[in-house]
């Protein structure tokens, strides 16, 4: 919390949080203002404790911050999101999965062909996705391979795929991941989020899609 604090300049700071049991129960913290008093407060060994009077005041304060430098777009930490977003690849708007179970993220590809290039493994595919008026969309790509990874398939077989570096943007802001190329059309989604990307971008909401921008700014 004090973390956040610092991030948005803010002089204030948060210390001793716990809660007195009552009627009504009480809910109580400390609060410092660096290099100044804050009126309405007492000093002890905690810094300051805030008296019961600015709890109410002080509570709606952390929830605007917390709000403000977890969901925002123009702040570098993690965003909410829910379990499907959209996210913009290649100029198209596409709906994604944001799965944490998991590891690598995925692209439904198709005509996937391998080949070397001065001596460099590279891949040329479709991306096939449906756009939002219900029209088939496919995107030539071609990009290096960066790595061959062991993927199990539906039927519990596994198989090796290549993976590539793709540039998308997720909620407003230009992000880079690795995909596996995938066959994602027995799925609802052509685009999966594995953890491996979502760990430092996104918290993942179960019950909510949609909270993020679908745009690229």
């Amino acid at each position: 919390m004090n973390k956040i604090l610092e991030e948005k300049g803010c002089n204030y700071r948060i210390s001793g949080v716990y809660m007195e049991m009552g009627i009504p129960s009480k809910v109580v913290f400390g609060v410092s203002r660096l290099g100044d008093e804050l009126c309405g407060v007492v000093n002890n060994n905690w810094g300051y404790t805030v008296r019961y009077d600015y709890v109410c005041f002080f509570s709606l304060l952390l929830i605007l911050v917390v709000s403000n430098g977890y969901a925002s777009s123009n702040t570098p930490g993690k965003v909410i999101s829910g379990w499907v977003e959209k996210v913009v690849i290649q100029g198209g708007i596409v709906k994604a999965k944001l799965d944490t179970g998991a590891k690598t993220s995925s692209i439904h590809a198709e005509n996937i062909r391998y080949y070397k290039k001065q001596n460099k493994r590279r891949v040329s595919f479709e991306f096939v996705y449906t756009d939002a008026a219900n029209n088939l969309q496919r995107v030539l790509m071609d990009r290096p391979v960066v790595r061959k990874t062991k993927i199990k398939t539906q039927d519990s077989q596994h198989e090796r795929r290549g993976v590539i570096s793709l540039d998308f943007c997720f909620d407003g802001r230009q992000q880079t991941a690795q995909f596996t190329l995938s066959d994602r059309s027995d799925y609802i989604y052509p685009v999966l989020l594995g953890r491996r990307f979502l760990k430092t971008v996104a918290v993942v909401d179960p019950d909510a899609e949609f909270l993020t921008l679908a745009a690229c700014q």
